[in-house]
C-alpha cells in the first residue's frame, strides 16, 4: 500500500497515532480524496473523533460539506455567506449540507441554514 492508502486505512482504523505519523511524513496526504468525500467526513463517519479532531486542526479551510458534518457553525456561515447557492449543493453521495448536519446532530449548524433565505435545500436529493 502507498502512502495515501495507508492513511484512509488509518482513519478507518480510527489510529489517531498513525494518522499522525503519516501526516508528518507527507502533509499532503490530508488532501487525499476517499469513498466518503475525504478524510475529515472518513473520520466523521467512523465515528473517529480524536482523528477527526487531529485532522481539523491541520486543514487550512472546510468545505461545506466538511463543516455541516463536524459542526463548524462559524466556517459553515461563511461559505454560505460568500456563495449562498452552496445551501442547495449535494456531494457525491448526494447529501446536502442540511442533510449532513442532521445526520451527526450538529442543530446549529442546521438552524443557520434553516434561517437563511435559501433554504430551499433538501436532505436528500436523488441522482
Amino acid at each position: 500500500m502507498g502512502i495515501r492508502e495507508d492513511v484512509v486505512a488509518a482513519v478507518n482504523a480510527r489510529d489517531a497515532a498513525r494518522t499522525q505519523e503519516l501526516l508528518d511524513r507527507d502533509p499532503s496526504v490530508i488532501g487525499v480524496k476517499t469513498e466518503e468525500g475525504s478524510l475529515v467526513l472518513t473520520a466523521a463517519y467512523c465515528g473517529a473523533g480524536e482523528v477527526r479532531e487531529l485532522l481539523l486542526g491541520r486543514l487550512p479551510d472546510l468545505n461545506i460539506f466538511e463543516a455541516a458534518a463536524v459542526g463548524k457553525v462559524d466556517r459553515f456561515v461563511k461559505i454560505l455567506e460568500s456563495d449562498p447557492g452552496m445551501a442547495n449543493s449535494v456531494n457525491d453521495s448526494a447529501c446536502t449540507p442540511l442533510g449532513l448536519s442532521a445526520f451527526f446532530g450538529h442543530k446549529y449548524v442546521a438552524r443557520s441554514l434553516w434561517l437563511r433565505e435559501e433554504r430551499r435545500s433538501i436532505a436528500y436529493r436523488r441522482a
